[in-house]
């Protein structure tokens, strides 16, 4: 059967004419292999410049939703310090409209003043007794007591008597 097929393409092959169309053929085969391998190398060529593109794109997104979650909170926090810096204004221009006046006297005592701030930085001062374990020394009255340095603060601020409180508030 083989020597059946290798006998017909000799005879066609042997014909003038049919050389024609074989090495038309054959040309024509050549031509698209050389095609598709050259395709091939340029859409690979592109492909890879598109990847490098896409993951540049993806990180610059990411750094962009990065500064942007940054940027939202810096903004909170900002509009957080303005409130408290408003509110601290607040405090500050009525305790000194009522300090001007001697109704303020009657009105707001040097308690009512500092007290809430002592009082918030007593209760600071407990939260944050725990982080300091240094040990200090403290002799009241002949007797000598051994606190950490945030115990030691919080004693001095509970033996303060409203006139070391005004004294100090005149200065």
């Amino acid at each position: 059967m083989r020597i059946l097929r290798l006998s017909l393409l000799r005879q066609f092959l042997l014909l003038s004419k049919n050389v024609k169309k074989a090495l038309l053929l054959i040309n024509m085969g050549i031509f698209l292999s050389l095609f598709a391998a050259t395709s091939a190398s340029i859409s690979f060529y592109i492909e890879k410049k598109i990847n490098e593109k896409e993951f540049l794109l993806i990180e610059n997104q990411q750094e962009q939703r990065d500064t942007s979650s940054l940027l939202t909170m810096f903004a909170t926090m900002l509009s957080f310090l303005d409130t408290v810096m408003n509110n601290e204004k607040s405090k500050v221009s009525t305790s000194s409209l009522f300090s001007m006046t001697d109704f303020g006297d009657v009105v707001l005592s040097n308690k009512d003043f500092y007290l809430p701030v002592i009082l918030s930085a007593k209760k600071e001062m407990k939260d944050f007794s725990e982080l300091f374990n240094e040990k200090f020394s403290f002799e009241e009255v002949g007797v000598t007591k051994e606190f950490t340095f945030l115990e030691m603060i919080l004693f001095i601020v509970q033996i303060w008597t409203e006139e070391d409180i005004k004294r100090e508030s005149k200065r």
